[in-house]
């Protein structure tokens, strides 16, 4: 091979093209930047008002006995706390393993 096989391919771009495809990065730029501030305030909206429902919530949580079911507490929010307790028998025949436990929810 010679070096009579090569060739150079030139091109050339105006200065108004260039201009023109400065525009348009900077038009998207600034698009872009407005859906973020779009975005940004949406998600602090949103923040506010889960803060907002939880400080409410704090103040009329209800801490009840979990002894005793009152009829009175329907329709309120409460909390309450207990030992959780089963006579259900939970195994596991692939590890060998059967205990009176709580069984997880599985979907599926």
């Amino acid at each position: 091979m010679s070096d009579d096989d090569s060739f150079t391919e030139v091109t050339t771009t105006s200065w108004f093209s260039r201009i023109g495809q400065s525009f348009v990065g900077v038009l998207i730029g600034l698009i872009l930047l407005v859906i973020a501030v779009i975005l940004l305030f949406w998600n602090e909206k949103n923040s506010v008002e889960t803060a907002k429902a939880l400080q409410e919530g704090l103040g009329v949580v209800h801490s009840i006995s979990s002894a005793v079911i009152d009829p009175g507490n329907e329709g309120k929010l409460v909390q309450l706390s207990g030992l959780a307790a089963t006579a259900d028998i939970l195994s596991d025949k692939e590890f060998g393993v059967a205990l009176q436990a709580l069984k997880p929810f599985l979907s599926g």
